[in-house]
């Protein structure tokens, strides 16, 4: 039986999309126990092919969002690498939380909050998480390895930046 992985912030890990490539993701944070932010990269290589996690992390960041450890610690997304993440570069989105019309601005990490605009709550999402197969679905979906779910569009990182853009 293979050894269960823990993962941690900073994990590079590997994604499969078909026989002939995978894809990579990071831990990026850890905003609450037993959940992980974590980010897609562009990035493919061959299967057996060890990339400079630097250079994967250097690629452009397709998906993003919260999700569990179960991909990593079963080693069905075996981790290539652990290199601290370029929070510089990362957006980490903000929610909503609350009713309509009264509803706050929430950070990821849950340690900022505000009432929210009329317009930032029908910008932003609740906050939500996803079983890992979905990131991997939805990167196979973008690498034309079946098909493009409305279920994914949630994980584009264009809405994590969307979100962030938003000051709390």
């Amino acid at each position: 039986m293979a050894e269960k992985v823990k993962a941690k912030v900073g994990d590079v890990f590997q994604i499969p999309i078909d026989d002939t490539r995978v894809g990579y993701g990071q831990v990026v944070v850890q905003p609450e126990k037993n959940v992980l932010f974590v980010c897609v990269f562009s990035a493919t290589t061959r299967p057996d092919e060890h990339p400079d996690p630097e250079v994967v992390l250097r690629s452009e960041i397709l998906l993003a969002g919260n999700t569990f450890d179960a991909k990593i610690w079963h080693g069905h997304w075996p981790v290539v690498g652990n290199t601290p993440p370029n929070m510089d570069a990362i957006a980490l989105p903000n929610y909503k939380e609350g009713l309509p019309g009264q509803a706050f601005v929430e950070s990821l990490d849950l340690k900022r909050r505000r009432r929210a605009t009329i317009e930032e709550e029908r910008l932003l999402s609740f906050r939500g998480y996803v079983a890992p197969v979905r990131f991997e679905n939805a990167l196979k979906a973008l690498f034309g390895i079946g098909e493009w779910l409305a279920d994914y569009e949630d994980l584009k990182y264009q809405r994590v930046r969307e979100s962030s853009s938003i000051m709390i």
